[in-house]
Order: C-alpha cells, then sequence, then structure tokens
C-alpha cells in the first residue's frame, strides 16, 4: 500500500492521522475481520475516512462472489 500521510479534516481544524484499525464485514449472511485497515482518524472531532486504497484492500482480503452470467433481455 502507498504511504499515508496526515491530511486536514474535511470536517473541522484538525488533522486526519493515521491508524490501523480491524474492519468487520459481513457478506452473504458471513462475517469477515480484516486486520490492519489504514483509516485517517481526526484528532478532534474523530471523523474517520477511508482512502480508495485501503477499500481495495479490504475487497482483496474478502473472499472473490461467484459472477452472474450476462443479463439477457427478453424480447416480446
Amino acid at each position: 500500500m502507498k504511504h499515508l500521510e496526515d491530511m486536514p479534516c474535511f470536517e473541522c481544524d484538525g488533522t486526519l492521522r493515521v491508524e490501523y484499525q480491524i474492519f468487520n464485514k459481513n457478506v452473504l449472511e458471513k462475517s469477515y475481520v480484516v486486520e490492519n485497515v489504514p483509516v485517517h482518524k481526526c484528532d478532534v472531532c474523530g471523523d474517520e475516512v477511508l482512502s480508495s486504497a485501503a477499500c481495495r484492500y479490504i475487497e482483496d482480503q474478502l473472499p472473490q462472489r461467484p459472477r452472474r452470467g450476462p443479463r439477457r433481455i427478453k424480447s416480446n
């Protein structure tokens, strides 16, 4: 994952600092735990932001969902 830096908070005058947290995700009625997810958390208001890299990391840790075939359009 790319180097993560501190940045200004979008909600207040605080600073978003990187923390590594545990992320719980339910997929198809099954619960999964992903550890070491980088989250930007504000040191003033507590707002949390996931970067696109963190979202990709979470998706990579989850099992692949079965893909459906192409949808067919019924002709009348």
